[in-house]
């Protein structure tokens, strides 16, 4: 083996004329028209941290579901005796915790929905920069 050969086998030119004679194509279509968007790391800083909370209110369901599911469950299940309060006290509070829960979770159901696609996402940071002047 010659010392040509082998700085020719770690040569990176060397490979890419070799994966060029193994290699033939065909058809070779170009499909690179883009849309740039060019901005300061502030905007996308704000606009990212912004974008980090919609996100996060698509979540925001989960604990009030949870809430009216097992408030629900110990008051079809429970028969309240009197422990501190009288038992139809008990009955009451769990009835209001559990119309409160109902509510938290419709609203949070509301807010989860107005979540932006990834398009829309996208729309948004173009056009963020004049929403902030």
């Amino acid at each position: 083996m010659k010392s040509g050969d082998l700085n020719d086998r770690y040569n990176p030119f060397g490979k890419e004329l070799l994966s060029q004679e193994l290699v033939t194509f065909e058809h070779i279509h170009v499909n690179v028209s883009q849309t740039l968007v060019i901005t300061t790391e502030d905007k996308i800083h704000l606009w990212l941290s912004k974008f980090s909370t919609k996100l996060e209110r698509r979540r925001e369901w989960i604990a009030p579901f949870g809430l009216v599911i097992s408030i629900t469950l110990a008051l079809s299940t429970s028969s309240f005796n009197n422990f501190i309060f009288p038992s139809d006290t008990w009955l009451a509070i769990f009835v209001l915790l559990d119309v409160a829960s109902v509510i938290w979770l419709f609203n949070a159901l509301k807010h989860s929905r107005k979540i932006p696609s990834i398009k829309e996402a996208i729309e948004e940071l173009k056009t963020f920069s004049t929403k902030l002047e």
